[in-house]
């Protein structure tokens, strides 16, 4: 069965303004941060990979704590259980080490696909 591609990217779209949405009422952190990091996660996966930059995104509280459990509700909930096989349960930086190279490139092209829109909704509620 062939993925259609604008069928994902239309609910990454909406899963990314609800995302937005939801962390500009959040009133445990700056909007500001928020939006800041969210442009910044890109190209630290570009530059670091995706293990070195889910793990920095882990240590990391504040905006990026929201950021996270965003990214881990997206491949649990929305698109991972779908697509990458991820259970509920199961949180993104637990399966990268067992990640071949196809799979780690793929889950690398989603995060940056999502981090796509994220971005310009962010930076559109501002």
């Amino acid at each position: 069965m062939p993925i259609n591609r604008a069928l994902f990217d239309q609910g990454r779209a909406k899963y990314c303004l609800q995302c937005a949405e939801d962390a500009k009422s959040n009133g445990s952190i700056t909007y500001s941060d928020y939006v800041s990091y969210v442009k910044k996660i890109p190209m630290m996966l570009k530059t670091n990979g995706l293990g070195l930059t889910i793990a920095f995104v882990n240590i990391k509280g504040g905006a990026y704590e929201i950021i996270k459990e965003q990214v881990n509700k997206w491949f649990q909930e929305e698109i991972g259980s779908k697509v990458f096989l991820l259970q509920p349960d199961i949180k993104l930086n637990d399966v990268i080490p067992q990640m071949n190279s196809n799979e780690y490139r793929l889950v690398t092209y989603e995060l940056l696909s999502l981090f796509n829109w994220l971005r310009r909704y962010a930076d559109g509620l501002k």
